[in-house]
């Protein structure tokens, strides 16, 4: 299950204000459904390269559930 709110301490000397901790970066990744194999990303706001790091980061196999796997599809579909 993907939260869809996040909440930790601030990021601080990394020299650029405004700069995101890892685990936000990798929250991001994980809302967008991010695939290495399939999906590419354009990070418009590089400065610490933490989005970068992110990405290049294995994301771990985890296997879903069969039956939860055709409720998310049927929610999908409802959507298109």
């Amino acid at each position: 299950m993907i939260r869809d709110w996040i909440t930790g301490a601030a990021t601080k000397q990394t020299g650029l204000p405004g700069a995101k901790p890892h685990y936000f970066n990798r929250w991001i990744l994980d809302l967008l459904l991010y695939d290495h194999n399939e999906d590419s990303l354009d990070d418009i706001f590089p400065g610490t390269n933490g989005m970068a790091a992110a990405v290049s980061e294995p994301k771990l196999d985890i296997q879903i559930d069969e039956n939860l796997q055709q409720q998310f599809q049927l929610v999908q579909g409802d959507n298109q």
